[in-house]
């Protein structure tokens, strides 16, 4: 049984929640099978079908039509849970597992909703309807059961310190130090003796409430917070924990409202007559079931007009479903790519931005990729015929000039067409990009090159250790005004380049601290980053900005052991990045190619010797046996400095002296003696 992508389960989920919202009654049921059907065809393997079979007597197919629409939407709710929520205990195979066990077993099933008797499939243990809609919805919202826990325990803990400190000292305060030596105390009669304390627990009842999550659930994750000894780290106090969560704490405190479903959903009922819509796509409803006295002589019948080559009408019912449920996923898909199409500035969009002080004025212009990229050899490709966005700015005099911030075209780069096609098309989409491969491979260069030639300015930062929240987001100085000291805040450099057509490169950025990755998390989601330093002000993102990150990983961790710093990146931030980018080393042929363009001065023979030296290295160093490597910046600085030394040395000399500058003296002791032995193989026959 497969899982799952992030990509089809927020396609699917999109999809439920526009069903609940926007539909009812026999429309509502139509287009649950068809997202149920959609979720069997992804996850079930041939050996699955087989087995659900062979329990229940009928395909999962037919089961589909013969089931109430909660038992649908408990199916598809678990399997989304399982790639969005994996944390939460949801799994595909335990809805599947209930809707097998209730359909064998009576005891297992919920009562009929009209009459007597049970609703087949549809297990006790399965959400109803409203609850299983009502789940979805939480699927999409921001909070998990761990944020809403964590919430619980810091408002907890407010009202615990308030308690406190009205029973010790009435109308007056508490040192900090002496209400966490209550808390500690607290904490230990409830680890020794079980004594629960009571403000935490009526925090996880506020919770609950506001968000309708399950009690317990919360509960359970509270405890683990309070089995805590260090009471004092930064996300066990209100003052220091998260903004993301300090946020949610005072929605709770305040009752702000959570979204909610903007409709009741009305239980679909019988389905109806085939149906054209408003928008123009015709809809089928699947045949109705024969009577299964008479299936044993059509199966026959059709056995024998087809000299057995179709064993009877299932065949034809699974083939219409396989064809209807594409057809209705590819409308689906169609009105999702014109949703997003729609948002998306059109050609002749206009907007500007203030530079030192001047102001520049910018258009979005469609061009068409092929005229903008070529491939290694200079070539055009068919494959790049759609257009993209470009950036034409202007000055005040409306001449057209260059984006300070606009990385500077480099007419020698080579493009490989894979990397071009995948990260062009997440950019028309508005996705976030990751790029990662080994160091010296070339990923800042290739989102530079591409940005210079599409008039899109870079901002880009490095996700050091040193790194705090005020670096990105900005801060509160004190200013003098009108003589006297005032607070104002100071945008930093994210929500900046937020509210501009601005590509931000997060460099480095597995290597980040996860208290500054949990700042980007939001702005990373396209839903606007909340600047608490500033009242609460939300900054929402211009449609054309957009992130890319570099990493040497692939957000799991170092998988070679070279790369110190990297760390496993949650979950949760890396499903934000809609595009993954292995960036590898250019192959020889194009390295080659690649000096011969640059430095067209440069010895033939040296430049084909140089690229074959890089290549050695570089295996040697994917091997092992060196931790040192060559980038394209190596390689640049190598052709450089030879023709400057071959003017007054030797070829000999001059070679030595590059590999020693640029190569070996970078290297450790242990690297230097493999690194002359390949340079000597490559470059010691001479010219």
């Amino acid at each position: 049984m497969k899982t799952l992508t992030t990509t089809e389960a927020n396609g699917i989920l999109d999809d439920m929640l526009r069903i609940n919202r926007d539909l009812s009654g026999n429309d509502q049921r139509s287009e649950y099978k068809i997202q149920f059907r959609k979720v069997i065809n992804l996850c079930l393997e041939t050996e699955d079908r087989a087995k659900i079979k062979d329990k229940c007597g009928f395909t999962i197919n037919r089961m589909t039509d013969m089931v109430l629409w909660p038992v649908l939407t408990n199916v598809v709710l678990y399997a989304l849970g399982e790639t969005l929520r994996p944390s939460e205990g949801y799994t595909l195979s335990a809805a599947l597992n209930r809707l097998v066990s209730a359909w064998n077993n009576d005891a297992k099933c919920r009562p009929a909703v009209r009459g007597s008797g049970v609703s087949r499939g549809f297990h006790i243990a399965m959400l109803d309807g409203a609850a299983a809609q009502h789940a979805l919805l939480n699927l999409r919202h921001q909070h998990s059961i761990g944020d809403l826990a964590h919430a619980a325990y810091l408002l907890g803990r407010v009202m615990f310190n308030a308690q406190t400190t009205k029973e010790c000292k009435p109308g007056g305060e508490l040192p900090q130090s002496t209400l966490d030596d209550v808390l500690h105390n607290a904490l230990n009669d409830y680890r020794d003796k079980g004594t629960e304390p009571e403000a935490f627990l009526k925090a996880c009842t506020m919770v609950s409430d506001w968000s309708a999550a399950p009690h317990h659930d919360i509960w359970a994750h509270v405890k683990l917070l309070l089995s805590r000894d260090d009471i004092d780290s930064d996300e066990l106090n209100y003052d220091r924990a998260d903004s993301d969560i300090q946020t949610l704490v005072t929605m709770v405190m305040t009752g702000q409202a959570k979204p909610e479903p903007e409709a009741a959903p009305v239980a679909p009922v019988a389905d109806p007559e085939p149906l054209v819509e408003d928008d123009g796509y015709e809809r089928f409803d699947e045949p109705e079931p024969l009577d299964p006295s008479l299936s044993p002589a059509v199966d026959a019948l059709i056995k024998q007009a087809s000299s057995g080559s179709i064993t009877g009408v299932g065949a034809y019912v699974d083939k219409f479903r396989k064809v209807n449920t594409a057809y209705h996923e590819a409308i689906a898909e169609i009105k999702r790519t014109r949703d997003k199409l729609s948002s998306m500035p059109v050609a002749g969009h206009t907007g500007s931005a203030k530079i030192d002080g001047n102001t520049l004025t910018y258009e979005v212009v469609k061009r068409k990729a092929s005229e903008l990229f070529t491939d290694a050899r200079g070539r055009k490709s068919k494959k790049l015929n759609f257009e993209v966005n470009t950036l034409v700015w202007r000055d005040d005099s409306g001449n057209v000039v260059r984006h300070p911030d606009c990385p500077e075209i480099d007419e020698t780069y080579k493009f490989r067409m894979h990397h071009l096609i995948k990260y062009l098309t997440a950019k028309i989409f508005g996705q976030h990009v990751w790029l990662h491969g080994h160091t010296g491979t070339g990923k800042t260069s290739f989102v530079e090159q591409v940005e210079a030639r599409l008039g899109f300015p870079m901002e880009r930062l490095n996700l050091d250790s040193n790194m705090e929240r005020a670096d990105i987001v900005g801060a509160i100085d004190i200013v003098v005004e009108n003589g006297a000291p005032k607070s104002q805040f100071t945008e930093g450099m994210l929500p900046k380049a937020m509210q501009q057509p601005v590509v931000f490169l997060l460099d480095e950025i597995d290597a980040g601290r996860p208290d500054m990755l949990f700042v980007l998390q939001r702005a990373l989601e396209n839903k606007g980053l909340t600047l608490t330093e500033d009242g609460g002000r939300l900054v929402k993102p211009h449609p054309l900005f957009m992130f890319a990150g570099t990493a040497n990983s692939r957000g799991q961790g170092d998988e070679h052991g070279w790369y110190q710093g990297v760390r496993p990146m949650n979950l949760a931030f890396l499903n934000r990045f809609g595009a993954f980018i292995e960036i590898g080393y250019m192959d020889e042929d194009d390295e080659k190619q690649f000096l011969k363009d640059a430095y067209p001065d440069l010895n033939t023979k040296m430049a084909d010797q140089l690229a074959a030296f890089a290549q050695m290295v570089r295996a040697s160093f994917m091997n092992g046996e060196l931790s040192q490597t060559v980038s394209p910046r190596n390689l640049h600085a190598m052709a450089q400095y030879y023709q400057h030394f071959a003017v007054f040395m030797s070829h000999e000399d001059a070679w030595v002296e590059v590999i020693e500058t640029c190569v070996s003296d970078a290297a450790p002791a242990d690297n230097q003696q493999r690194i002359v032995e390949l340079s000597r193989t490559v470059f010691g026959g001479g010219l």
